[in-house]
């Protein structure tokens, strides 16, 4: 009998590929998606089907367009009823966990889908979104500590905020996400299915907090900004 894969999707959210020296970018190496890359397949032409958040999600896991589905904005989640790809594994057997945000199943039969879930925003732990089948494997006060600078932080945009900090890289949801994760998976040694996880880092989308010792290791004289629109160039559409 064929044993079924094991599926781990993981996504950085709002992170685009020139953000890398995989694609081009000359001043920030990401040595890890250079070992996931030479152990695998490094895509050169892949697009979004929809460059807002909620609509990407929903149309990468029924394998719709989003006029297909009709989630558009991202106030429009996974519709009810959709065949999507949790639903297809949990048919067939598969142990299912969702580690990090989600921001697309909103639906009570959807989250049902799956054994654990663990979510996590880009400001820390959502008010009104428990986790479920598993707890945290840090405090709650913990969690909530090591965001407070990204609740604070000023705004220098609409929809822009930075700042460097002391918060210990682990600390944050990127190294909370990895630690779920890794006690998850340990924690399976009694379950014979197979199974399918998305491990979903909320960074590096806004509110950008850069921990002080990632940002001394990029000098700013080595940044190179984009090339900007010429004065006279008519708007975009």
């Amino acid at each position: 009998m064929t044993r079924l894969p094991n599926v781990l999707v993981i996504m950085a959210d709002q992170m685009k590929a020139t953000a890398s020296h995989l694609y081009g970018n000359t001043f920030c190496h990401t040595p890890a998606l250079e070992r996931l890359a030479r152990a695998g397949t490094l895509f050169t032409t892949a697009i979004t089907p929809q460059p807002l958040c909620v609509p990407a999600r929903v149309a990468m896991w029924t394998s719709r367009w989003p006029h297909a589905t009709g989630a558009r904005l991202n106030e429009t989640p996974m519709p009810p009823d959709q065949e999507h790809a949790f639903r297809v594994w949990r048919e067939a057997g598969y142990a299912t966990a969702l580690i990090g945000k989600d921001h697309c199943f909103a639906e009570a039969d959807d989250r049902a889908l799956f054994d654990v879930r663990c979510p996590i925003g880009h400001e820390g732990l959502p008010p009104d979104d428990e986790p479920s089948g598993m707890a945290w494997v840090r405090p709650v006060d913990a969690i909530e500590a090591a965001h407070a600078t990204r609740r604070a932080m000023p705004r220098q945009g609409p929809a822009l905020s930075y700042a460097v900090s002391d918060v210990d890289p682990a600390a944050t949801s990127t190294g909370l996400v990895t630690d779920q994760t890794i006690a998850w998976l340990e924690g399976r040694s009694a379950d014979a299915r197979p199974f399918a996880a998305w491990v979903s880092y909320p960074d590096p989308h806004t509110p950008y907090e850069v921990p002080r010792r990632w940002a001394d290791t990029v000098p700013p004289e080595s940044v190179e900004l984009p090339p900007q629109p010429a004065a006279d160039a008519p708007p975009a559409p």
